[in-house]
């Protein structure tokens, strides 16, 4: 079991080449410091977005879904009424295509971990282009969605954009099912490239939108299931809770959604992973964030 608030280390993905866009720079974004805006990606080669409407939505849970401190985190409460502005965000999770593509753009060396392993570290593992990108710190994450002329979603936007406004515990309703997102109860289904063996992972991550049932009321696709993902937002208690934490020092940030290694508790919309922005080293290849951790971008 993946316990509430903690980081699961796992790992791997595949992919195809993209055409590499000229002309496009970007300086690297230095840990720690005020980073410079990329290059904006040609509007094109940009994902498919859906649109969330203004208004108002259930946030958080009630305490009364499971456990506290076990199934429900003591973070996630109390539930309240926020109220979002409109906005859009991506219907699928970023892909390794995707993310190759602005790899290239940017003549970036942070290639996920799990490319090298699978055979290739400038490349991710052959067939998986359509798979979502993981192992991507907040610093790329949010780099990467810059470039693209978007922005990171907040948290609230988040969790707004997969429960809708009904309170549902799953993007899909209030009862879990079997098979229906990519968490470990299904993953199974799914083999990591090879060199990833030795890890001993069951499953691993399924193409975007594989699971066509693990989606929000809105449309937007694997927010159950397949990879976590990174938020805009720094950790803090909600208004309200009186139980504290370590990280309510503004220093982590916020992660979302349950993985192929989540199981059914930790899946559900409300539930907050509390993670540092990166771990070393951020200067070259290599494990940059987990393998499990994957992101999608929003725009005003």
């Amino acid at each position: 079991m993946e316990t509430f608030s903690q980081a699961g280390l796992h790992r791997t993905e595949q992919g195809k080449m993209i055409r590499p866009w000229i002309g496009l720079f970007i300086l690297p974004v230095l840990w720690g410091c005020a980073s410079i805006a990329p290059p904006v990606q040609n509007p094109t080669s940009q994902a498919p977005m859906v649109r969330i409407p203004a208004g108002e939505f259930l946030m958080g849970s009630t305490g009364q879904e499971g456990r506290v401190g076990f199934e429900i985190g003591v973070d996630e409460i109390p539930q309240r009424k926020v109220y979002v502005r409109s906005f859009s965000i991506d219907r699928y999770e970023v892909t390794e295509a995707r993310y190759l593509e602005f790899l290239k753009a940017t003549e970036s060396k942070k290639y996920p971990g799990y490319w090298k392993e699978a055979g290739r570290a400038d490349y991710f593992p052959i067939g998986y282009e359509n798979h979502p990108v993981s192992d991507i710190d907040w610093l790329d994450a949010d780099s990467y969605c810059r470039w693209a002329g978007k922005r990171l979603p907040t948290e609230t936007e988040w969790e707004k954009a997969a429960r809708g406004t009904d309170g549902r515990l799953w993007p899909w309703g209030n009862r879990f099912e079997h098979g229906r997102a990519n968490t470990i109860e299904a993953s199974a289904a799914w083999n990591a490239p090879e060199g990833q063996e030795r890890y001993e992972i069951k499953g691993w991550k399924s193409p975007v939108g594989s699971h066509p049932e693990d989606v929000s009321p809105y449309g937007v696709y694997d927010m159950a299931g397949n990879v976590r993902e990174w938020t805009a937002t720094a950790y803090h208690s909600y208004p309200g809770n009186t139980a504290r934490s370590v990280k309510d020092n503004g220093s982590f940030k916020m992660i979302r959604g349950g993985s192929y290694l989540t199981e059914a508790a930790f899946s559900r919309t409300a539930a907050r992973l509390a993670v540092l922005p990166s771990i070393g080293p951020r200067e070259s290849d290599g494990w940059h964030s987990d393998y499990t951790y994957g992101f999608r971008c929003a725009k005003d």
